[in-house]
């Protein structure tokens, strides 16, 4: 089979349909691959080893962060852009410390999305602001726990601590005991390295787990 140079992994039907016409249009030509779920990507990377890939970190049945594993597995050389709804800095960190080149919202403009795939493509970085700094303070090595996933319930409790609701609230939202949110606080702390409610709901606004709203005050 003839060697492609682009792949597009987009979950998103809608989201891939656009990004596809952006890179038809302005960047790749004719040379593009289109995935829409994580396996047929990884499947498709081990076959054709594209030389760039534009790669959601959100794709069903297999991540994008677990796909950049296993290209860096299979030494793959590949320059990747990652994307994703809503870019968590957390996550952005972890794209670029597993091998990608970009990262990127989709809440950017689509001439920002143009740029930055063309960056990537060219060898070159494409790194928002927050997250750069993020690398450049070294927050990746110095609080690796930060770094690892949360569980469903913790997330709900970040939600929640961040809304301003009492752990007996969150105690009955979740038909837990208040005992056991506490619990969950606790390791919340121990695990991202907080020393209180307000910080976990601080970490939730700064990590997008939860939207700010006009009037919020923490």
């Amino acid at each position: 089979m003839e060697r492609r140079s682009v792949l597009l992994a987009a979950g998103d039907k809608f989201v891939g349909d656009s990004i596809g016409k952006i890179l038809e249009q302005k960047i790749c030509g004719k040379e593009l691959l289109i995935c829409n779920d994580g396996m047929d990507a990884l499947e498709s990377i081990l076959l054709n080893k594209p030389s760039f890939m534009i790669l959601d970190l959100h794709l069903p049945r297999l991540g994008g962060l677990a796909i950049l594993e296993e290209i860096n597995t299979n030494d793959i050389k590949t320059s990747v852009l990652c994307y994703c709804r809503k870019l968590r800095p957390r996550d952005g960190v972890r794209a670029i410390k597993a091998g990608a080149r970009g990262v990127i919202d989709l809440g950017y403009s689509m001439s920002d999305f143009t740029n930055a795939a063309r960056n990537v493509r060219g060898g070159r970085r494409f790194i928002p602001e927050n997250i750069k700094r993020s690398l450049q303070e070294n927050d990746f090595e110095l609080f690796p726990e930060k770094y690892r996933d949360l569980t469903t319930r913790q997330i709900e409790v970040v939600q929640m601590t961040a809304e301003g609701l009492s752990n007996m609230e969150v105690a009955f939202n979740m038909n837990i005991s208040v005992k056991a949110v506490e619990k969950h606080k606790r390791n919340l702390r121990d695990k991202l390295g907080l020393l209180s409610s307000l910080e976990i709901g601080l970490f939730a606004l700064r990590e997008g787990f939860v939207e700010v709203k006009e009037g919020r005050c923490l």
